[in-house]
């Protein structure tokens, strides 16, 4: 009789993505990319094809973050990638739904560590191979008194309440030294916690209490803590091997909390400006003037001269908006360099730093959403370019491609004139969320979508999802994948009229619209 097919119905499906949930070596991240995978499983084909365009919007981590976390997955045997993804075809994965099976449990029968009935590696009723364990049928460490003469307690029902005796063998024993223990035994006044194994290994020593409060919320079990250790070392070799200033290296609570122990270890920071000169000295040509060189000091930032991109990885506020406010932000470079930049946006004492700090307010906006703002929480995790100039002059730009926006009430169009089709709506620049009013199924290969504001204004976006142009057609493709993944965790229902209703977020630069699952 032929073997049956493995069962990948959707209890097999909920069990796997319960046991990779409640494993001790999943991260958080690696529990959201296993339940995206899960979710998109496909038993007529036996697979689930997923994108990584697809994981980042639907976890919210980076690239390199995801594809860690799912080498991580298939490390454990949770999954395995049967066909990568290249162009527009996604990556196909295998779902082993043997694994709640075949990992280690630590049931009874059980011999891996876990300590269970039947269980000969920890020390528990009828283990006799651990000295020091004080368990039944280990009689090394019981002592029938302590070392001041007074009897402790007696295995024997008959000898309880009785004295030591005053001399003789009893007295040798009552005197007698604890015993020593095995070799290889740790003393547990001198065991050091998980943390301060982590925080002894990491070596840029600031904000211990953060880095404390990140380890307790991240709970790390024994395997995690051991790769936290390695990479933690990893690091601090990394940083002083690249010669890298402390300011500079990212403390352990902010490496912690961004998951960043996943990531490569950081590289050298190399200026492109001192690069381009130290270039032109060894070509033997003329000395080249740097404007942008300036030292830390009142522009209230210590960011590189020159151009550069950063990931903005944190936000602070401080002060009251009635008197003195401040941002003050924290910028990660792709070397994985930390750097802070603070400005006051509102300053009743100082109206030049306030000026300044408005200017840096609405450049910011601009760069990282296109609408003016206040809440720089939205800020994290987006990329920026900052241009530092003469005086420590701070500028931000979006870090793709620089958006000229028009004048209010003019459409924006695609940069080079291009008018495809693809442009074809009267959403305006800029931020908001909206309300999809209706949706029509694709005739003639084209969907046209209506929204709504939340005055009751209504704007249409036409696109085409079959088109003569193989170009047109992927890019409305696209278009509709985002719409749905922001709206249906990117199933596509039945009739579409089923979005109807629903809110998403729309960004608008340049002619393009975006849309992202509404905040």
């Amino acid at each position: 009789m032929a073997k049956p097919d493995v069962d990948d119905g959707l209890l097999a499906q909920h069990k796997l993505m319960v046991a990779v949930n409640l494993s001790e070596w999943a991260t958080r991240l690696d529990t959201k990319v296993a339940t995206v995978v899960i979710e998109k499983y496909m038993r007529v084909h036996k697979n689930a094809r997923v994108s990584l365009r697809y994981l980042e919007q639907a976890t919210g981590a980076t690239r390199p973050n995801i594809i860690a976390s799912v080498r991580h997955l298939c490390a454990q045997g949770a999954l395995a990638v049967l066909r990568e993804g290249r162009g527009t075809r996604p990556t196909e994965y295998r779902l082993n739904f043997d694994y709640p099976i075949k990992s280690a449990s630590g049931i009874v029968g059980d011999t891996s560590t876990s300590g269970i009935v039947h269980d000969t590696s920890c020390g528990i009723a009828g283990d006799t191979s651990s000295a020091c364990s004080g368990i039944v049928s280990d009689t090394q460490t019981y002592l029938p008194s302590l070392p001041t003469g007074r009897r402790t307690g007696s295995r024997n029902p008959e000898g309880e309440g009785t004295h030591a005796p005053a001399s003789g063998d009893g007295a040798a024993v009552a005197d007698a030294p604890l015993p020593a223990p095995p070799p290889g035994a740790r003393d547990p006044k001198k065991t050091e916690s998980g943390f301060e194994q982590l925080w002894a290994a990491w070596g840029n020593k600031r904000d211990k209490h953060k880095a404390k409060a990140a380890y307790t919320n991240l709970k790390p079990a024994p395997e995690l803590h051991e790769r936290l250790v390695a990479q933690a070392t990893a690091w601090t070799e990394a940083y002083a091997r690249n010669g890298t200033e402390k300011r500079f290296q990212t403390s352990l609570g902010n490496w912690l909390d961004r998951e960043r122990y996943d990531e490569d270890l950081p590289e050298a920071y190399v200026d492109a400006k001192d690069a381009a000169v130290s270039r032109s000295r060894a070509n033997g040509k003329t000395k080249v003037s740097n404007p942008g060189a300036r030292e830390t000091g009142d522009a209230g930032h210590n960011l590189p001269k020159g151009t550069n991109r950063f990931t903005v990885s944190a936000v602070e506020h401080v002060g009251s908006v009635f008197d003195a406010w401040a941002v003050k932000l924290t910028l990660t470079a792709t070397t994985g360099q930390e750097f802070e930049h603070t400005f006051w946006p509102i300053n009743n004492h100082d109206a030049g730093l306030m000026e300044e700090g408005q200017r840096i307010n609405g450049a910011l906006c601009r760069a990282v959403n296109n609408n003016f703002s206040t809440d720089f929480k939205d800020c994290i995790g987006r990329s920026v370019v900052a241009t530092v100039g003469k005086g420590g002059r701070v500028d931000y730009t979006a870090s793709g491609e620089k958006f000229d926006f028009p004048p209010d009430g003019e459409p924006a169009q695609p940069a080079g004139g291009h008018t495809s089709r693809r442009a074809e709506h009267d959403l305006p620049r800029g931020r908001r969320k909206l309300t999809i009013a209706s949706i029509d199924e694709p005739d003639d290969g084209m969907v046209e979508l209506d929204l709504t504001d939340w005055d009751g204004t209504t704007y249409t976006h036409e696109f085409f999802v079959e088109h003569s142009d193989p170009a047109e057609a992927l890019h409305g493709r696209d278009i509709l994948d985002r719409i749905l993944a922001a709206t249906n965790n990117g199933q596509r229902p039945d009739n579409l009229g089923a979005l109807i209703g629903r809110t998403l977020e729309v960004i608008v630069a340049d002619g393009e619209a975006r849309y992202l699952a509404a905040s």
